[in-house]
């Protein structure tokens, strides 16, 4: 994702019950946490920029800084929904990674 002055990884929707989901992660389809509707600004989903405070500029980035985990360690990422709106961090503790179908 890049744009509004961000570069990260958007993300698009949040499985219930997944680690991202604990976490408080919501994606741009998913509905905006209650303090995006208090501040009326326009919901993008959270969008990924670091994580364990190594800038993560694209989804090549970021499973490079994902792949240095295993399944039951912490990751700690930096998000935001824009530049100066709300940024933070959450804590996932990661899962096992879906098996891909192909």
């Amino acid at each position: 994702y890049q744009g509004r002055g961000v570069l990260g990884v958007r993300i698009q929707q949040v499985v219930a019950g997944s680690p991202a989901a604990t976490a408080g992660l919501a994606g741009s389809s998913d509905p905006p946490p209650m303090a995006i509707r208090r501040m009326g600004v326009p919901w993008t989903g959270h969008i990924i920029v670091a994580v364990d405070g190594r800038p993560t500029r694209n989804m090549r980035e970021l499973q490079a800084r994902l792949d240095r985990h295993q399944p039951g360690d912490r990751a700690v990422l930096t998000v935001t929904v824009g530049p100066d709106v709300l940024n933070g961090e959450a804590v996932v503790t990661l899962g096992q990674r879906p098996a891909d179908d192909e």
